[in-house]
């Protein structure tokens, strides 16, 4: 787990501070990142890096809401069940994606 990212999506923390005074609306987590590892690698993968390498990433439904999606267009903020999981160099880090279309 890449903490100092995870953090931004984390209100309460520093790094969610900073991330929102630089004027940036980050979605927010709702439940514990590491609640959310073990379904690593059940997802679809999204670009072309194969998931689970560095740059990588991943759309995960966990089937439960993890958070709120803020659209960055308009700044309404959508509970949400997905996540596209960030692989990196110093680990993964999970964000709040847009909901799925009912």
């Amino acid at each position: 787990m890449n903490k100092g990212q995870q953090n931004k999506h984390i209100p309460g923390t520093n790094e969610y501070k900073i991330a929102s005074e630089a004027g940036l609306n980050k979605s927010t987590l709702s439940v514990s990142a590491d609640s959310l590892l073990s379904k690593l690698g059940t997802g679809q993968q999204v670009g072309n890096a194969p998931v689970g390498t560095p740059g990588s990433k991943e759309r995960i439904n966990y089937g439960q809401p993890i958070g709120n999606y803020i659209d960055p267009q308009t700044g309404v903020s959508t509970p949400t069940t997905n996540g596209i999981v960030h692989y990196g160099k110093n680990g993964v880090h999970i964000v709040p994606a847009r909901p799925s279309e009912k």
